[in-house]
């Protein structure tokens, strides 16, 4: 049995049917499933969602959160010539549909991009950014249901800016929302947190060079809440070469950096920590180690936030030919999920890695049929619900398209 953390879920099962979209933005599954490992449960047998092409065609999705009817997924579709930004629904991560497209609200000028969604705010809050101006600013979106969208008013002074800005991710903390990103306004750039109570109204946390910045660039890409304080993780290359790194908050507003220590966070090479979640055991954050020229996936863990390690390499876990890259963390029964993508075949193809506790990982084997094919597939982002882990990403397999896999696999 499969037991997801309801503390992941932030959203109630609802009555959502697909009469309120077009018919021919549903998407129902048709699975081919993965075998299970001999390993942690959660997420260990997979499938691939398919269906109506439409849905998902020339899109790509980079988050997804178990919120609004069920499950929200956000990404971008450059049909039109540029990106406009996109959201996607389901009530089960089986049959999924298209929110119609609201110039006013998804798109504009140039690239607008979600890259992140959460239950918080309103219901449902969507970070990302917008070149509409001439240069990347921050960007955020919100819903009650998921269903129903706003683009919350640009305000240079508190989303813009000289330079770029962006948000990475989102979670419910703080004093309502949290969201973590980057800022170039200083020549360089320089990890960004934005807080709001409601999702509607922002402020940027000033920058403070000494905990955000220090000289070289410095991002923020995960964040999540748990253990009484939220944790951001990114990286660092102020010393010469890129190096995780970690900052934590006990409200929200003023943070700190967790201190650097070279045998967890650094290392030859570059790491890069992506994501971060928050379970039972504590947090499992998921990114990239690159000691020898060959990128391998890794994963840190901390029963605090404050205390970190790093998991020790596997290479028939983390690694192989080519590369492997963590992207998303999710928190599942007693346990983490990771998602991902694994470069070893030839081409780009999706990855799971499983584990009870943060600290033992399993990688659950690859099946062609799921994770695989022609051209390039990708898994960014995951989420659990109460009944399934849903993953999203895309498929590069003749003309690029979103792409969903869930775990139980369905029917």
């Amino acid at each position: 049995m499969l037991s997801l953390a309801a503390a992941s879920c932030g959203a109630e099962e609802s009555t959502f049917t697909t009469d309120t979209l077009p018919p021919s933005s549903v998407v129902t599954g048709a699975p081919t499933t993965s075998a299970p490992p001999a390993g942690p449960d959660p997420g260990a047998a997979w499938s691939r969602i398919s269906g109506d092409e439409a849905t998902f065609a020339g899109a790509d999705l980079r988050s997804v959160a178990a919120a609004g009817p069920g499950v929200v997924a956000v990404g971008y579709d450059d049909a039109g010539g540029d990106r406009d930004a996109a959201v996607w629904l389901s009530a089960d991560g089986l049959t999924w549909q298209r929110v119609p497209h609201d110039e006013a609200v998804f798109g504009g000028p140039g690239d607008q991009e979600p890259t992140a969604v959460a239950s918080a705010g309103p219901g449902v809050v969507a970070v990302g950014y917008d070149d509409a101006g001439g240069d990347r600013d921050a960007a955020v979106w919100v819903s009650t249901d998921g269903l129903t969208w706003q683009r919350v008013p640009h305000d240079d002074a508190v989303l813009g800016g000289p330079g770029a800005q962006g948000m990475l991710a989102v979670a419910s903390g703080g004093p309502g929302v949290v969201a973590v990103g980057y800022d170039d306004a200083g020549g360089d750039r320089d990890a960004a947190v934005w807080v709001s109570t409601d999702g509607l109204a922002w402020q940027r946390i000033p920058n403070d060079a000494a905990v955000f910045g220090a000289g070289g660039v410095q991002e923020a890409s995960g964040v999540a809440a748990g253990a009484g304080r939220l944790v951001a993780v990114g990286y660092d290359d102020a010393g010469g070469d890129r190096d995780a790194a970690v900052w934590v908050s006990t409200d929200g507003v003023a943070w700190e950096r967790v201190p650097h220590d070279e045998a967890v966070f650094g290392g030859p090479g570059f790491q890069m920590a992506a994501a971060v979640a928050a379970g039972t055991s504590g947090f499992a954050a998921g990114g990239t180690d690159d000691p020898d020229g060959d990128l391998d996936a890794a994963m840190w863990a901390s029963a605090d936030g404050l205390t970190w390690q790093r998991v020790p390499h596997d290479e028939a876990v983390f690694g192989g030919p080519d590369f492997q890259v963590a992207s998303g963390v999710a928190a599942a029964g007693p346990g983490f999920v990771t998602v991902g993508i694994d470069y070893s075949g030839g081409d780009r193809d999706g990855a799971v890695w499983v584990s009870a506790d943060g600290l033992t990982w399993a990688r659950v084997p690859h099946d062609e049929a799921v994770f695989g094919g022609p051209d390039a597939q990708r898994i960014l982002g995951v989420a659990a619900t109460a009944v399934r882990l849903v993953a999203v990403g895309s498929d590069w397999s003749g003309r690029p398209a979103g792409a969903v896999w869930v775990s139980p696999p369905g029917p």
